[in-house]
């Protein structure tokens, strides 16, 4: 619904729709500002994320605080508090005033040494603009979440992390560029210079994301997968999953056990898994 000028409505705010003096339908305000929906999949994962509020048996219920920044990503404490979260008790990763979905950051840190793995001495700018985020600082808050990392005279570099590793790594996602979830077989990544110790060192720097023994993919692969999944219709198959992601059941299938582990799927029976609607993106 778009109103034809603002209003200084706040989330849990009741509204009363009305034509002509005609009563139409009582309204519960869930998002004051919610996102676009003209992305592919955008309308899906919003019924996703509304979905928990809309039962039956859930009437009156409304967002709280974590669950407004989960559907942002990142915002203002101040938006927040404006919006009418309630922000006691909330603890969640961010910089001064901004504060980010702990979901999301966990992904952009993931995004960030990927970045960096393939653009050594990006300056910290070009990195905010790469991750889409609002604020330097924000950069400068996950280079020391990650370990990985060192920012010095305005430039991030992986710190500590051998040439050999970075190579691996970088001839890796030429290997997924096109295919993002195509692992290489595991006999092939001594070839590209993923030995097992290079493969485990890379994982302790959060520059592969290594979800069994000579099954790797590139860092977000897995959040990206979930929202891919999101789009499907609830609940999928490992099969629905297999081909919307474009890979094989090698893959699918520890990929899948990995989001569960994450929050991001659940099970509901031997054969069907639904996106349990946790942040995804900026926009989830």
């Amino acid at each position: 619904m778009t109103l034809a000028r603002p209003l200084p409505l706040r989330v849990g705010d009741r509204a009363l729709l009305r034509c002509s003096g005609r009563s139409i339908a009582s309204v519960l305000i869930l998002d004051v500002r919610p996102p676009p929906l003209d992305r592919r999949g955008a309308v899906a994962r919003r019924a996703v994320q509304l979905a928990p509020f809309a039962a039956p048996d859930q009437a009156g219920r409304v967002p709280d605080a974590a669950t407004v920044l989960g559907w942002r990503g990142v915002a203002r404490r101040s938006e927040l508090a404006a919006m009418g979260c309630d922000l006691t008790g909330l603890d969640v990763p961010g910089a001064g005033e901004w504060m980010v979905d702990p979901g999301h950051w966990a992904e952009l840190v993931e995004r960030l040494r990927a970045i960096v793995a393939d653009q050594p001495g990006i300056p910290v700018d070009a990195a905010r603009s790469a991750l889409s985020l609002p604020a330097h600082e924000l950069v400068e808050a996950l280079v020391r979440a990650s370990p990985a990392l060192q920012e010095s005279g305005g430039r991030i570099d992986a710190g500590g992390v051998p040439e050999a590793v970075v190579l691996a790594v970088g001839r890796l996602r030429a290997e997924l560029a096109a295919d993002p979830y195509r692992a290489p077989e595991a006999a092939r990544l001594p070839g590209l210079g993923l030995t097992r110790q290079v493969v485990a060192m890379a994982a302790r720097a959060g520059l592969v994301l290594r979800l069994a023994e000579g099954l790797v993919l590139m860092p977000g692969a897995d959040t990206a997968a979930a929202r891919t999944l999101a789009a499907l219709p609830q609940p999928f198959t490992a099969g629905d999953a297999r081909i919307a992601l474009g890979t094989n059941r090698r893959v699918v299938i520890p990929l899948l056990e990995h989001l569960d582990r994450l929050g991001l799927t659940r099970r509901i029976d031997d054969r069907l898994r639904v996106v349990t609607g946790k942040s995804h993106d900026g926009n989830a």
